[in-house]
């Protein structure tokens, strides 16, 4: 048998158990969305039809640090790090109970169930194309947050990277982390832009880290400005890639990788 006709029975697999999964789970998870679900942790139906993202293709999902993040549940965070995948969502709602929201293109919302299910329980849609039109969703968001008891996902370089370096990080986010007036809790995401990069259908077998930073307090946040958090995020996130990074090569020097 063939690699790609290996990777192509994958990826069918991945495809019919996710949306087997999702219309299975679908009932719960509304039903759990109308008693009240709306501001508080996502249906457990929900949680578990992410788990078919990682156990349907044998994706391993390994957390690190999310004692930083446990004291805090029931309360509003804001999570900034890295974008390598659509596992990305995934990975962080399983990291956070179901406390997970973020600020999503608007495009979706339009995807039946899922879109649907985004839209009750408070996740936010973004116009990428309007800036005039970007403004209210952000002013709603920043309501969310504060009267909220969710975790809120930004991904400050604004789109998925497609190579392992970081993209520039949008100053904006940390503005807008400021103004919220809650923790700041960085992280780090490694693994999942190999496993199912962008334009993928499904992923690959293998194993995917998120790595969990300690909060930058209340306090530190009214303190530094946008400027200074950016540095004190991305710093955290560089860090954690490098060392996991060298942990899976020992052969990888303290820098990272080299550049040519």
């Amino acid at each position: 048998m063939t690699n790609r006709l290996i990777h192509l029975l994958r990826t069918l697999w991945f495809m019919v158990a996710v949306a087997a999964s999702c219309i299975v789970l679908s009932i719960p998870v509304f039903i759990g969305i109308f008693a009240g679900q709306g501001d508080r942790a996502l249906p457990p139906g929900l949680v578990a039809w992410f788990w078919c993202w990682f156990r349907a293709p044998g994706v391993r999902p390994v957390i690190l640090g999310r004692e930083h993040i446990e004291p805090y549940r029931g309360r509003p965070l804001i999570l900034v790090g890295n974008h390598q995948s659509a596992m990305d969502i995934p990975i962080l709602i399983l990291a956070s109970h179901g406390r997970i929201r973020f600020l999503a293109k608007k495009s979706l919302f339009w995807v039946p169930i899922v879109g649907w299910i985004m839209k009750l329980t408070g996740f936010t849609a973004i116009d990428r194309k309007s800036a005039r039109k970007t403004r209210p969703a952000l002013e709603a968001a920043l309501l969310k947050i504060t009267r909220g008891r969710n975790h809120w996902v930004i991904f400050p370089e604004g789109t998925r990277s497609t190579t392992p370096e970081l993209l520039p990080y949008h100053r904006g986010t940390f503005n807008f982390a400021r103004q919220a007036g809650v923790p700041i809790v960085p992280f780090a995401l490694d693994g999942g832009g190999a496993l199912m990069p962008k334009g993928a259908w499904s992923p690959s077998a293998g194993t995917m880290t998120l790595v969990i930073g300690e909060p930058i307090l209340v306090e530190d946040v009214a303190r530094l400005s946008p400027d200074e958090l950016l540095v004190r995020a991305r710093t955290f996130t560089e860090s954690a890639l490098a060392r996991l990074r060298r942990q899976a090569d020992p052969t990888t020097p303290p820098g990272g990788p080299a550049r040519s």
